[in-house]
């Protein structure tokens, strides 16, 4: 049996990439998220992978999903953040990064 794939997700990218959730971040950056959030939860939630989403700067309010670890950058990037977490990685070769 292989090692769980893990996912390592930057959100602020990815929402850019989407049409809607660009539009809404536009107005609202943390409904946004929450969405990009819910969207993720149900497409991985059946799914045997680990994920991590990524956002830079602080949490505001807390957004809760079962399948997804949301990781805010703090003071940092998320690009660093995301590095990081590659680099601390057992098994780099199962890390997916999506950004």
């Amino acid at each position: 049996m292989g090692f769980l794939k893990h996912y390592i997700i930057d959100g602020n990218n990815l929402i850019g990439k989407i049409n809607s959730l660009n539009q809404i971040q536009k107005r609202n950056k943390q409904q946004s998220r929450e969405k990009l959030t819910f969207l993720l939860g149900r497409y991985f939630a059946k799914r045997k992978f680990s994920v991590s989403l990524h956002f830079d700067g602080f949490e505001n309010d807390a957004i809760k999903s079962y399948a997804i670890k949301i990781i805010y950058s703090g003071g940092v990037s998320a690009d660093e953040k995301i590095k990081n977490e590659i680099g601390k990685s057992k098994n780099p070769k199962n890390v997916i990064l999506v950004t």
